[in-house]
């Protein structure tokens, strides 16, 4: 980590900003350092509560050239405020050094990773990060540029790794699932973590994965909220990440 330098890490979700200061202990642990502030995009005034995502298929054809419409992209605004307002709050708490500024967020990244130009849970922002900088830097925030956003699901993966209390910690292979509105997952194989975005040839996520009936793993626990529905998600998942970890393990010590 850059010398004098407060570093902010910041989870994105579908409903959700999270933030906190990030704390080095040595070399290969950190820890959050003060209180996570939280913001959802509901407490935002620019927010629809009513905005569905553009059809997955279509965001998929559309992902060279992302064509947003009116309400989409005011969506977006929702999220970038919401960011930017957790980053100044956790900045308040800090004064002094320049901020090194980590971010992950949800869906498939623009080529240069600045964007976010397919999600299955929200609006695409393809000049996330162009925007939020122009943004903080207007508020007067003194950071290091942001080099690209990270995808969400590995993100979880290293804080499993290298978090103080991380469940990967002294693991060679494992599979992490975290569930919440969407399924976000991460592979350690020989206790490194492979990205996703790296194999995605030949190892889908678990956001692409549907069941027989071509419905959508992540969709059915929010189309059902009872508790066969939430029973019937945890087979499915068990049974496709199981199928998933012994694939990857072969084909990973194959390449």
């Amino acid at each position: 980590m850059k010398k004098n330098a407060t570093a902010i890490g910041i989870d994105g979700g579908a409903t959700k900003i999270s933030g906190g200061i990030v704390k080095q202990l040595n070399e290969t642990t950190f820890s959050i350092d003060g209180d996570v502030e939280t913001l959802t995009y509901s407490e935002s005034p620019l927010n629809n509560r009513n905005f569905q995502p553009v059809d997955l298929d279509l965001q998929l054809t559309q992902k060279d050239n992302p064509l947003l419409q009116t309400e989409e992209a005011k969506q977006g605004q929702t999220i970038l405020e919401c960011c930017e307002s957790v980053i100044n709050k956790l900045a308040k708490t800090n004064s002094g050094n320049k901020y090194l500024l980590g971010i992950g967020m949800p869906g498939l990244k623009s080529p240069d990773q600045k964007g976010i130009i397919v999600t299955n849970n929200g609006p695409r922002a393809p000049r996330f990060l162009d925007v939020l900088e122009r943004r903080l830097r207007l508020a007067g925030l003194k950071f290091h540029p942001i080099r690209k956003l990270g995808n969400d699901s590995d993100l979880c993966g290293l804080g499993e790794l290298y978090g103080k209390n991380g469940s990967f910690r002294g693991v060679e292979n494992a599979l992490y699932i975290g569930t919440g509105t969407g399924i976000a997952d991460a592979i350690l194989l020989d206790g490194k973590i492979i990205p996703f975005d790296n194999i995605d040839t030949w190892m889908p996520k678990s956001w692409q994965l549907k069941n027989k009936n071509g419905v959508p793993i992540e969709k059915i626990n929010q189309s059902q909220r009872n508790d066969d529905a939430v029973q019937q998600k945890n087979r499915y998942l068990f049974s496709a990440t199981r199928e998933r970890r012994n694939i990857s393990r072969t084909i990973y010590r194959n390449r």
